[in-house]
């Protein structure tokens, strides 16, 4: 049976060709901004890689200069002291030029479009575009040299770490603090406060005392003073001039050596001395070259092999046993002195019984 042709039916198929036309245009302006999107996308990170090569390459000239005193004539100058590593390498080089124009620097590079160029230079200070050529200013190294760098900071590449910077200059921080350096190396440092964990130095000077934990050292003229509750010396220890402790103890020593040497109280093994001022006297070993001046002398065991004195007096000499080998004095005032076999005294007494005997035979005319 033949289909007849029907006004709804005409009206229908005019409505699905209209959206399928409609489909394929909103499809095709989508398809358009996919693209468009993608293109800016590509053409932003081309800006941004010629940005990105065109700071590098101020950085490496900049650094070239420092080190050489001038800029490279050419990139291969560049290329063969090797500081075209910290470039980017997918950039093409060649298509970077410069000429020398007294006083300046001028770098000029094709890129591919007016906009690139225009959107680069107002990226970086000293630059400009004409057309699709970019162009950067510097200042030539003769002119740079002609001016006391000495106050300026300047930053020096570190292998590995080229975002640290490294200051050769003098700077004055106006009060403030310098904080987190790992390493600090000056001719002079002055600061009112330094809190660090080592330091090493040819010389340290400190004008209002250095401070050790509850330890105090001052220096006033040639004097320095020490402020602690104990003093401990490990080690040898030589003192060219006097030593005054001010009536505290000196102890845990144990070799004393002075010319002269004048304390309240010595107590010690081994005292070498010149000459030997004191109250108490105790030790087990003294040796004295000059004069020995004792308030108190206590020992338990004394033995001199030769005692020479102008004047050796005593208020009270009192000892178990006193062995002496040679004594040469003008008096010598004592209880009793054995000398060999006998005392001194059974000596004097028999003496005196000799002396009576005799006295009695002449009282009566029978000695002769």
């Amino acid at each position: 049976m033949k289909r007849q042709w029907s006004p709804v039916m005409g009206k229908q198929r005019g409505i699905i060709l209209a959206e399928v036309v409609l489909a394929i245009v909103l499809s095709s302006g989508l398809l358009a901004i996919v693209v468009g999107w993608q293109q800016r996308q590509q053409q932003v990170e081309a800006y941004e890689q010629q940005l990105d090569y065109a700071r590098q390459l101020m950085m490496v000239l900049q650094n070239y200069q420092q080190e050489f005193g001038s800029y490279p004539e050419h990139l291969a100058e560049i290329e063969a002291s090797g500081y075209w590593e910290n470039v980017l390498p997918t950039v093409q080089k060649a298509e970077w030029q410069w000429e020398f124009t007294t006083p300046f620097l001028d770098i000029r590079a094709q890129l591919p479009s007016a906009g690139q160029a225009r959107w680069v230079a107002a990226q970086l200070p000293d630059a400009r575009s004409n057309n699709t050529v970019l162009e950067i200013r510097m200042v030539q190294a003769a002119i740079i040299n002609a001016v006391d760098t000495s106050v300026l900071l300047h930053r020096v590449a570190v292998a590995d770490n080229p975002q640290l910077n490294q200051l050769a200059t003098h700077i004055s921080m106006q009060g403030h603090d310098i904080r987190d350096v790992g390493t600090l190396t000056a001719n002079a440092v002055t600061a009112q406060q330094a809190d660090m964990t080592r330091v090493t130095a040819k010389e340290l000077r400190v004008e209002n005392g250095l401070r050790l934990n509850n330890t105090s050292m001052t220096a006033v003229g040639n004097r320095l003073t020490v402020t602690a509750g104990l003093l401990e010396l490990q080690g040898p220890v030589t003192i060219s001039g006097l030593l005054d402790l001010q009536g505290n103890n000196l102890s845990g020593v144990n070799q004393l050596t002075a010319n002269q040497l004048n304390v309240q109280q010595v107590s010690g093994e081994n005292v070498t001395a010149n000459e030997v001022t004191t109250e108490l006297l105790q030790v087990d070993d003294l040796q004295v070259s000059a004069n020995l001046t004792l308030a108190q002398f206590h020992s338990h065991d004394l033995q001199v092999d030769l005692l020479t004195a102008d004047t050796l007096t005593a208020t009270t000499l009192s000892a178990n046993q006193a062995t002496i080998n040679q004594l040469q004095a003008d008096y010598i005032y004592a209880t009793d002195v054995i000398a060999g076999a006998r005392s001194i005294s059974e000596n004097y007494d028999l003496i005196n019984t000799y002396r009576a005997l005799w006295e009695q035979c002449v009282d009566v005319g029978g000695c002769q």
